[in-house]
């Protein structure tokens, strides 16, 4: 990894962070039976704070994972919508 261009690294972990995310999005819906969509919405809406929240001082890898976890909600909110709609 140590030769790896600075963008592909931030690629990388972006995908990581986000796949992360949904897969605990998708394991929550199938195992925790008060975990609703307005829970998501909720977590959707922290991760928006956490964004907002002293973004002056957040090193590259804080605001990478900021940006990953909120694509990350927003994709798995679009998807369950979906789900609700078929």
């Amino acid at each position: 990894m140590a030769n790896m261009e600075p963008s592909n690294w931030h690629d990388q972990r972006y995908a990581e962070i986000y796949e992360a995310t949904c897969a605990m999005v998708r394991h929550r819906r199938r195992s925790d039976p008060t975990f609703n969509i307005d829970s998501l919405r909720g977590l959707l809406r922290t991760a928006y704070a956490g964004e907002a929240d002293g973004w002056l001082g957040k090193t590259t890898i804080e605001a990478l994972s900021d940006s990953a976890t909120i694509a990350a909600y927003e994709a798995m909110l679009h998807q369950w919508q979906a789900d609700m709609e078929r």
